[in-house]
């Protein structure tokens, strides 16, 4: 009996898998699918890869995730869209059953199957799978890290310090934004959950990890520009640059193309400018962030109520999904207050889930690696990305973890609701 029940629940768990990557095969058919911008530098280092030429860009696009498109048009052909598709549908099916399996390691069993089927319901995600952009693997290397850091021997298995720091790796290479989180968690780890006696042997293994996955950056950049560089060493956030000074200026980015008359003057000038040196010589970057460090220090000193309110309207814009698409939503507006809702109602989730967990736990939350762990990146996304940016999809990597925590808060909702029935029964 127990056999046949078991049986039937992984057919259950497979069917879920199938229907979710058929439901991102159908909403990924929507998306924008000329090779436009990022997606075009992405494709040009995937084809360099290919043709067996060592890659790197000198200045906004890590090499992580051409890499993983190099490995894409392998098997499917050079930006055949339906074989991306068909590649990131699957690892976003991946991320779901890593989502699942966390959950009920953290929570409960029931919690998991809740987070699994709103994270397989879930379109934000979903819509992504249809891009040549690093989103989809982004979310899954996310979805991973926290799947390392849940194992039961996490604190004390060598070969999972060496995982960890090769994902850290993959992310950084993949998405250089989170190259002080990758450092930050590191250091975390080790100060707050390894034992002493251990630390040396964790720095060693994560080292070790990290620098497999970073060794093609290492030597791509040493090779196309001489210099030893865990992330592309000439772009506009660096050292304070033109990234930052650009921020007073622009208010709200404009995603669609329809609002693409959105970029202000002064906002355009700038990007102008580092544009030409990308096509001709990126190391005048270094100059041009030096003159634009000095423009925003000294912008700074008269006008930091701008820089705040900018920076806390950005954490709201950050986090606030009003769109599916990007640069061409064919359901925007008409539906931009159901995507909103959809949105808020995973934050309540999210909120109520962390809520039950602190109450339940009180302090011993902080002895929790997940616990802090989905904090550390949630307030590491929102108040550095937000510094500099307000691009939705930017948050998209924190996705897996906000469901996880939705689908225990309504497993917890449901759980009461339950309690109150029978108690009146």
């Amino acid at each position: 009996m127990n056999k046949r029940f078991r049986n039937k629940k992984v057919l259950i768990f497979l069917l879920l898998i199938v229907l979710g990557f058929y439901y991102r095969w159908i909403l990924s058919s929507f998306a924008y699918h000329e090779i436009v911008l990022d997606m075009s530098a992405y494709s040009e280092l995937a084809k360099e890869i290919l043709s067996g030429k060592l890659a790197a860009h000198c200045c906004n696009h890590g090499i992580g995730y051409p890499l993983f498109l190099a490995l894409v048009y392998r098997f499917f052909g050079v930006e055949q869209w339906g074989g991306l598709r068909v590649a990131q549908g699957i690892l976003d099916v991946l991320s779901a059953v890593l989502v699942y399996h966390i959950t009920k390691a953290v929570f409960h069993a029931r919690a998991a199957m809740l987070a699994l089927a709103i994270y397989l319901l879930n379109p934000f995600t979903s819509a992504y799978t249809g891009y040549f952009l690093t989103e989809s693997l982004s979310i899954f290397l996310i979805t991973l890290l926290a799947a390392i850091i849940t194992q039961k021997r996490f604190l004390t298995r060598k070969i999972w310090w060496f995982l960890f720091g090769f994902a850290l790796g993959w992310l950084l290479a993949t998405k250089y934004a989170f190259y002080l989180f990758t450092f930050f968690l590191i250091g975390l780890v080790c100060i707050v959950f390894i034992p002493n006696r251990k630390r040396v042997w964790f720095l060693a293994f994560v080292a070790g990890g990290f620098l497999l996955a970073s060794a093609y950056s290492f030597v791509g950049y040493y090779r196309h520009y001489g210099v030893v560089s865990l992330r592309p060493p000439y772009n506009i956030y660096r050292s304070f640059g033109g990234g930052w000074y650009a921020g007073f200026f622009q208010g709200r980015y404009p995603e669609l193309f329809s609002g693409a008359k959105g970029f202000q003057p002064k906002f355009s000038s700038i990007m102008i400018n580092y544009k030409f040196y990308y096509d001709t010589d990126p190391t005048g970057i270094v100059y041009l962030n030096k003159q634009y460090r000095d423009l925003f220090f000294l912008k700074l000193k008269t006008d930091w109520p701008l820089f705040l309110k900018n920076t806390f309207q950005n954490m709201i814009w950050l986090w606030d999904k009003y769109f599916l698409y990007l640069y061409v939503d064919p359901l925007y507006p008409r539906y931009a207050s159901f995507i909103r809702a959809i949105n808020i109602l995973l934050f309540c989730l999210f909120g109520t889930g962390i809520v039950r967990f602190v109450r339940t736990n009180k302090w011993a939350v902080f002895d929790n690696l997940f616990f802090v762990f989905t904090l550390a990146l949630f307030f590491f996304i929102t108040i550095s990305f937000s510094m500099v940016s307000n691009e939705t999809r930017h948050t998209l990597p924190f996705y897996p973890l906000l469901i996880m925590w939705a689908g225990f808060g309504a497993w917890k909702i449901l759980e009461d609701i339950f309690h109150r029935i029978n108690s009146k029964t």
